[in-house]
């Protein structure tokens, strides 16, 4: 099944929301487009960033995820991927595949030098075994490996 992958359109953004809502159910529309004011916001001094939608046809979005261009000191200029998601009737492994090569045609085209993919922890379980998630197993035979762990505090200011 041949998928769109295009930068998010703002007519797309209520049908991207519903789809977040999948992987993030206690999302709720403020911070939704708060998300997007900030990621989607043109400026020369930011860093290249955005979200990326997929769909099937013109109205259907089937994955997403949002990414930004980062220095890492251990990696160099970086493409990170954050809040990926992709769908399918019965099995997403061609999109996350097609997915996947759009993603490195980004990293091309913003010279990075490498992909960072941020996920979720899938299945409640703890990242200790992130090895042995399917959804992992497809990242690691198209070349990724896990390199490192992230701990993450959220701010007593923050309104997520």
């Amino acid at each position: 099944m041949p998928y769109n992958i295009h930068p998010l359109k703002p007519e797309d953004q209520a049908r991207a929301y519903a789809l977040v809502r999948l992987m993030k159910p206690a999302l709720d529309l403020d911070h939704w487009q708060t998300f997007l004011e900030s990621a989607l916001e043109p400026g020369a001094s930011r860093r290249p960033q955005g979200v990326i939608v997929a769909a099937v046809g013109e109205d259907t979005l089937v994955g997403l995820y949002t990414w930004e261009v980062q220095p890492n000191l251990d990696h160099g200029h970086v493409l990170s991927v954050d809040n990926l998601i992709a769908t399918g009737p019965l099995n997403p492994e061609p999109l996350l595949k097609d997915m996947l090569g759009f993603i490195e045609a980004q990293a091309t085209e913003h010279v990075c030098d490498a992909i960072q993919i941020i996920l979720p922890n899938l299945d409640d379980k703890p990242s200790t075994e992130l090895v042995n998630q399917p959804v992992v197993a497809g990242f690691l035979n198209h070349g990724f490996s896990v390199i490192d762990q992230k701990l993450c505090k959220q701010s007593e200011f923050s309104s997520y």
